[in-house]
């Protein structure tokens, strides 16, 4: 494509400084840059595709680039070029238009329906809910985000990355570009504060918006809480068009705040909770099974078994049925459906029992809310003895780490503190900083080794809640990434437990 063509109308790119260039392709990681190609330098995250998570200045990588083929360069006002071989293009963000130049050179198609979910806990349990719902109704979608982008006949377009919850954005477009190409219409798919922060998101034909809770998470990043809800913010503000559909949480804090925010843009406001206007809850009762909930949608009630346990995830059922409602189904075309939905992979799973009737159940908490939302749970079905096991996130937070720990110390019986990811220090440190301020939990080194101690004292009506890693199928110790699941370790636990 010509260089003009790509760039033309974007606001701030002097179109007098391009030449009659053709571009054969764009690229932000200098080693995939090839001859004819466009690099876009800036800070992010996907600077070098070998090693997602990290966050570089591709700013500093233009020569390499250009060693590689690149024969133009869009970055920053701020770099100085005194002399160059290939012309330099200008933008304060040249993320933000990152997906704008995909879209224009590839001529990409998207999907009819895309809702883009963000929040601190729940995205990936209201991202899966709402494709079972869709499954269940005949229409063809795809859910991305935590677990892959993932169709709802479990075709992975995109496996899970331990780095990356949502595609660098190359990947991103071309995802639901296949998507289009498959006739999946509806697309679902999370929206993390790093994807927003970053622009991956932008450019992408959404129109839906959730927003599910905000409590304390990535503060090592965004530095501050009032950061980290104006990244979130983006989200109405800036990837959707005026007059889009808004599903909020009406129980947050933030609540009022994000109301007057979607009505300046003119979104259409879904509220949902126990304080909801669209979708109003009014009763959870737990049961064996899961639980009844009670709610009213207009003038109408509803009463419908979750064969699912947890608070939690009533609340991402709702934010599920507020998108349904956002692509223009009835709630008379669900409630039906609402008692086939099954659990989420990693979010309170039961992997099964020990000989002596012990449960064990693993969930991916690694948030103070989303830890304490497992742990009420785990209050409502445990008749017995309650064993939590905790291990550090792989990029921790000491008060954060320290407030899970109490947390945990306070609401469980026994408090396990053992292993989980140590990519900087070393284990015992980790360990430390639990040990340190919930002195009356058990430490046992190596995860394996806890979760295979803790199996064998369980007794009848216990429950044993394995927390952190959830889904996750490797453990980065140091620099090396051992293959390892919580469900995979249980699993071949009780084979022992269990001879034949």
């Amino acid at each position: 494509m010509n260089l003009h063509k790509l760039v033309n109308n974007i606001s701030e790119i002097n179109l007098a400084q391009c030449l009659d260039l053709n571009i054969k392709g764009i690229a932000v990681d200098p080693k995939l840059c090839l001859d004819g190609y466009l690099y876009v330098a800036d800070i992010h995250e996907t600077v070098d595709s070998s090693q997602f998570g990290l966050r570089l200045d591709g700013r500093d990588f233009i020569t390499a680039a250009i060693e590689h083929g690149a024969v133009a360069v869009l970055t920053t006002p701020d770099q100085i070029v005194n002399q160059s071989t290939v012309p330099y293009l200008f933008h304060h963000q040249p993320l933000s238009i990152l997906g704008l130049l995909y879209k224009r050179f590839y001529q990409f198609k998207y999907p009819k329906h895309i809702a883009l979910v963000t929040g601190t806990d729940g995205k990936t349990s209201t991202v899966n809910f709402t494709k079972q719902l869709l499954g269940q109704l005949g229409i063809k979608s795809c859910s991305i985000g935590n677990l892959g982008a993932i169709t709802n006949d479990h075709k992975v377009l995109w496996p899970p990355h331990f780095s990356l919850t949502v595609p660098d954005t190359l990947t991103l477009h071309k995802v639901l570009a296949n998507c289009e190409s498959q006739q999946i219409n509806s697309i679902i798919a999370e929206a993390t504060s790093h994807a927003l922060y970053e622009y991956r998101l932008s450019h992408i034909p959404a129109q839906v918006g959730v927003f599910t809770n905000l409590t304390p998470e990535h503060l090592n990043f965004h530095h501050n809480m009032e950061e980290y809800f104006h990244t979130k913010m983006r989200l109405f503000q800036d990837v959707l068009p005026t007059g889009s559909y808004a599903v909020i949480c009406a129980d947050s804090d933030y609540y009022p705040q994000i109301k007057t925010l979607c009505l300046q843009k003119k979104h259409h406001v879904i509220s949902v909770g126990y304080r909801g206007e669209s979708i109003k809850l009014i009763k959870i009762h737990p049961n064996a099974q899961g639980q009844y909930i009670h709610f009213q949608i207009a003038e109408k009630y509803y009463q419908v078994q979750l064969n699912l346990h947890g608070a939690f995830q009533v609340f991402n059922l709702m934010t599920s049925l507020g998108i349904l409602m956002a692509f223009g189904h009835s709630i008379e075309d669900v409630i039906y459906l609402i008692p086939r939905l099954t659990e989420i992979e990693g979010r309170f799973n039961t992997i099964g029992f020990t000989p002596s009737g012990g449960q064990i159940i693993v969930d991916f908490a690694h948030t103070i809310n989303g830890l304490k939302q497992a742990l009420l749970a785990l209050g409502q079905i445990c008749k017995g003895k309650t064993y939590v096991l905790m291990g550090s996130p792989p990029f921790p937070n000491l008060e954060t780490c320290q407030q899970m720990a109490i947390l945990a110390s306070k609401m469980a019986n026994h408090l396990i503190i053992t292993d989980s990811h140590a990519p900087n220090k070393n284990l015992a440190e980790l360990r430390q900083m639990y040990i340190s301020v919930a002195p009356n939990a058990i430490e046992i080194e190596g995860r394996a080794n806890a979760i295979k101690k803790i199996c064998h004292l369980l007794q009848k009506d216990d429950v044993f809640l394995i927390t952190g890693m959830g889904p996750e199928e490797f453990q980065w110790i140091g620099e090396n990434k051992i293959a390892y699941s919580d469900k995979g370790c249980v699993q071949n636990i009780l084979k022992t437990m269990f001879p034949l």
